[in-house]
């Protein structure tokens, strides 16, 4: 059935039914956006505004596809990059969407699909990736996604889901996924969704800029565990954990 993940692929700490209402993009403020400075023909208004979503470390979890999937008519773009890339292949198999994988033998378009790309692994030139589609997953290290993700301020939603729990598990230290996060987000409006099983306040110091106020809220979610195959079939753990919401400062803050 097109869409239902495979028995094998896994959830980390909370399934989509866990967060969804905590993904509304209504809940995260990101519906409508306030337009004109009062100093036109037009005074400030709000307006309904393009969603972009990138999913950091997406592994084989389906939270990314299914937000993008819920609220199709705000969340106009699912871009989901990890470094694994037989996992993205699964991935692309249930879901479909544009899949650029990295190869040491060079560019070439892969498996008689026109969905599926192949770049040099080594690639510098964001104009070998080309643009990203309405849906994709790429292959690529986030804390090296320079060439692959290279404008600036281009998401408004980046979801994280156990991608900085593992950089702080491993190597003990997430500078550079924070440095690529801050850069990805649009100013003063993006926000970085994060579901980890460290405490909410280590990740606000992870992200505290001096002297600019951060807004954040946390909320407890636990892993359903149903192990229902539209969630995902879930970890299955009980394990649970906190979920941040951060907002990216605007240009002003950054100074």
């Amino acid at each position: 059935m097109a869409g239902k993940l495979d028995p094998g692929q896994f959830e980390w700490v909370s399934a989509f039914s866990d967060l969804e209402a905590l993904l509304d993009p209504h809940a995260l403020g990101l519906d409508l956006v306030v337009v004109g400075d009062g100093e036109g023909e037009q005074p400030p208004h709000s307006q309904k505004r393009p969603i972009h979503i990138l999913d950091v470390g997406c592994g084989t979890s389906s939270v990314g596809v299914q937000t993008f999937r819920r609220w199709p008519n705000t969340y106009r773009s699912l871009t989901s990059i990890d470094c694994d890339g037989g996992a993205l292949v699964q991935m692309h198999a249930n879901f479909g969407g544009r899949l650029l994988l990295r190869s040491a033998d060079g560019p070439a378009t892969g498996r008689g699909d026109p969905s599926v790309v192949t770049v040099a692994a080594d690639a510098a030139d964001a104009a070998e990736v080309g643009d990203v589609a309405s849906f994709s997953w790429i292959e690529g290290d986030f804390n090296h996604c320079g060439a692959v993700l290279p404008d600036a301020g281009k998401f408004q939603l980046i979801l994280d889901k156990g991608t900085l729990d593992y950089m702080l598990a491993q190597h003990g230290s997430a500078w550079k996924l924070t440095c690529h996060v801050m850069r990805l987000l649009e100013p003063g409006v993006g926000v970085y969704f994060v579901v980890s099983i460290f405490p909410a306040e280590l990740v606000v110091r992870l992200f505290s800029i001096p002297g600019v106020p951060l807004h954040a809220t946390s909320v407890v979610v636990g892993d359903s565990g149903d192990g229902d195959g539209g969630d995902g079939g879930g970890g299955g753990s009980g394990s649970s954990g906190s979920c941040l919401l951060y907002t990216s400062p605007s240009p002003r803050d950054r100074g």
